[in-house]
Parts: structure tokens; sequence; C-alpha cells
């Protein structure tokens, strides 16, 4: 069996919010703010999402062996785009994930 291990960063927005983790479409749990938590997944090639309410993130492909164990950080958008469209067309990258 792998872990996937999910660091998620401490942010003042979506503090009290938690996301969910979804591999393969199935939700796997829940992250709360500034958590760090481990699940169990099986080896090979999974495609990761994270939701929170109607926005999320675009899908992490990953590709992990028995016994792996793959880190992965998530955080929010950065300040960049106005708040209007990560509620819009830019929903799926209110989110972000990222090896490592």
């Amino acid at each position: 069996m792998a872990k996937l291990k999910i660091t998620r960063t401490s942010e003042w927005h979506n503090r009290m919010r938690e996301i969910g983790i979804y591999l393969d479409w199935q939700k796997l749990g829940t992250i709360a703010n500034g958590e760090t938590k481990e699940f169990d997944i099986p080896a090979g090639n999974h495609k990761l999402k994270a939701k929170i309410d109607w926005c999320g993130s675009r899908e992490l492909i990953l590709s992990v062996s028995d016994h792996e164990t793959k880190n992965v950080t998530l955080s929010g958008f950065k300040q960049g785009y106005s708040p209007l469209y990560y509620m819009t067309i830019g929903r799926n990258d209110y989110l972000v994930i990222k090896e490592g």
C-alpha cells in the first residue's frame, strides 16, 4: 500500500473551512487549515483533486508505487485575479495542488 501525504498551507482566507480531497473522483477525506494528513492509497496512476464549495483545483496526475509516500502541497489562490474570476470561469484555479 502506498501513502499520500498532503500538507495544507496556513492561510487567512478559508482558514475556517475544510477542503475535500478526492482521489479518482472518490472522497478520501478533508483537511483543515495548516494541517498535514496521510492517506493510504493503492499503487498505480491516480487523479487527485481538491474541492471547497463550488470551487476547486485542477487535477494532479500521480504515479505512485507500492510502499512509496507521495508528498503533495495544497494552497489557496494567490492574489492576482479578482475574486469574481475564481467564482466563475476560474473556479478550478481557486486551489492549487502540487507535488513536493
